[in-house]
């Protein structure tokens, strides 16, 4: 994993990922449940472990 990707495995860890301005690629790792709706910047990309 490179400096701009990060792995979350909770719903708060993802919203927090969507805000932090380094992170351009998410890898969610496990089943997140309950989460609210998620706005991406053009540059953003959510992946699946």
């Amino acid at each position: 994993m490179n400096s701009q990707e990060k792995a979350v495995t909770t719903v708060d860890k993802l919203i927090a990922a969507t805000k932090d301005k380094a992170v351009h690629h998410i890898v969610v790792c496990g089943r997140l449940s309950n989460a609210p709706p998620i706005r991406l910047a053009p540059a953003f990309a959510i992946m699946m472990e």
